[in-house]
């Protein structure tokens, strides 16, 4: 077998969007269009590997090139995402594709690849993190996902009913409305916002993009933004309000999405990633979601994630952060946020 790559920075989205929609391994992280989201809104370089056999594609690795004039490059697949990595036919054209990407590295004088498995791949990278997608598996209808939730779930959901909880889906029109939500909740979780332009991008981007929104009244108190990629939903983002906890904004707002998937004739729920354990993975087990190990691979030990429990200057930047106005935040995060590959 003659394999030939290819190092595009203005790929056939069509070529390569095609690959992806067919490969049984590939994820909505692979296509073409989170390139060129990440290259408007960040303005990093943006570089589609392929490999070929003859006029067929049998591989594909989506990069993107973080850094600056002044730092080493990073090579990582894909930043800001749970996913990425290779996607290949089979194993000798994971090689070929993971050794392109070596190449790329050394001819930019860059210091990391950093490429984010949701499978485990046979490559000499170390393995580096510990987080685990939630997985849901669908049942036949709505109602059988209504049995499935435990009593506690299914009184919780019944709450933010009874509270007059909406639930809207709503086109980017309603992008306004849940990016408030999602930066007061980065704000109070200490944490760096995406730009607006960024969510703004994905629902240019993708047809399957969606917002859900979750209204008390008049008010916006939730929201998520939901893609669609082959058999599952994903919900990558979603936030409600703190002072609005007690309502149940956020059962009603998975609910929602899940029963919506599940009438779509859907088969998986992907909550995306969590540290085991913790509060947002206790949350998506009480669905029933089943964890899976996630499979990032480095050149260098921590990939881009630098561990950094117990780093007392950085728990005082969060402590900081985390009494800074909203509009602050949102001017000085996307900044942030952009060197940060999480």
């Amino acid at each position: 077998m003659n394999i030939r790559i290819d190092h595009s920075q203005n790929v056939d989205r069509d070529v390569w969007d095609t690959y992806v929609l067919a490969h049984p391994d590939a994820d909505h992280y692979h296509l073409s269009g989170w390139g060129r989201i990440i290259e408007m809104v960040y303005r990093y370089e943006a570089l589609y590997i392929s490999a070929w056999n003859g006029p067929a594609i049998v591989g594909v690795l989506p990069i993107i090139v973080m850094g600056s004039a002044f730092t080493r490059k990073s090579l990582v697949s894909m930043p800001f995402l749970d996913y990425g990595g290779i996607c290949a036919d089979n194993p000798e054209t994971v090689q070929i594709l993971y050794k392109a990407a070596q190449k790329e590295m050394i001819r930019r004088r860059g210091g990391l690849i950093d490429l984010r498995h949701r499978k485990a791949i046979s490559i000499p990278l170390e393995n580096y993190s510990d987080k685990v997608s939630m997985i849901l598996k669908m049942q036949n209808n709505s109602s059988e996902m209504w049995n499935k939730c435990g009593s506690k779930l299914r009184n919780q959901i019944r709450k933010a009913e009874k509270e007059q909880l909406q639930a809207r889906w709503i086109d980017i029109e309603g992008l306004k409305d849940f990016y408030d939500v999602y930066t007061f909740n980065m704000r109070d979780l200490g944490s760096p916002p995406h730009s607006f332009g960024f969510f703004r991008q994905i629902l240019a981007e993708f047809s399957d993009a969606q917002i859900l929104l979750i209204q008390h009244g008049s008010k916006v108190i939730g929201g998520g933004l939901c893609l669609t990629f082959r058999d599952t939903m994903l919900v990558p983002w979603a936030s409600s309000l703190r002072p609005y906890f007690h309502l149940c904004p956020n059962n009603l707002l998975y609910w929602e999405a899940i029963h919506t998937a599940c009438d779509k004739g859907l088969v998986h729920f992907d909550f995306g990633r969590s540290s085991r354990e913790s509060g947002t993975y206790q949350f998506k087990k009480q669905w029933g979601a089943a964890e899976e190990a996630l499979h990032w691979q480095s050149n260098v030990s921590g990939g881009c994630l630098v561990d950094q429990s117990g780093n007392h200057a950085l728990e005082l930047v969060v402590k900081v952060w985390k009494t800074l106005p909203v509009n602050i935040t949102r001017f000085i995060g996307p900044i942030l946020r952009r060197r940060l590959s999480n």
